[in-house]
């Protein structure tokens, strides 16, 4: 599906979010960012990094969410930017106190390491360090 086969409206807000995004501030800490994911509603985690892994890349045709602290410590996968130069802070706009940062639609991450991480029960998990390609 083209963006241009959106109804109106939808063209209109995605349209604005890529505006605002443009003119918040830039993520300018040296901390890094997480995104969590969960293997609810049938994501295969595992599937989802070995295609990365192969890749080499991550990018999303939507945007992405990211977050200065772990979002869910409980977390399927877990996506941790260390190096970025374009994510905007949501700052007095993030009513969630969430400290997100969002990227723009497909905004390019290098694969640094892959590797998983042992929690609780001896529950494995995916993890994927990135750098955003400048």
């Amino acid at each position: 599906m083209l963006f241009s086969d959106f109804e109106e409206a939808t063209v209109t807000l995605v349209t604005n979010l890529d505006n605002a995004i443009d003119k918040l501030p830039k993520y300018s800490s040296k901390s890094p960012l997480y995104r969590s994911y969960s293997n609810g509603l049938g994501f295969d985690s595992m599937k989802f990094v070995i295609d990365v892994g192969n890749k080499g890349g991550l990018s999303d045709s939507a945007f992405f969410s990211t977050s200065t602290d772990i979002y869910d410590p409980n977390d399927d996968l877990r996506v941790i930017i260390l190096k970025s130069k374009s994510g905007a802070v949501l700052g007095k706009y993030d009513e969630t106190e969430e400290k997100e940062v969002t990227f723009s639609k497909n905004t390019v991450f290098k694969v640094v390491k892959c590797y998983t991480e042992r929690r609780e029960n001896d529950k494995m998990v995916p993890i994927i360090e990135v750098t955003e390609v400048e």
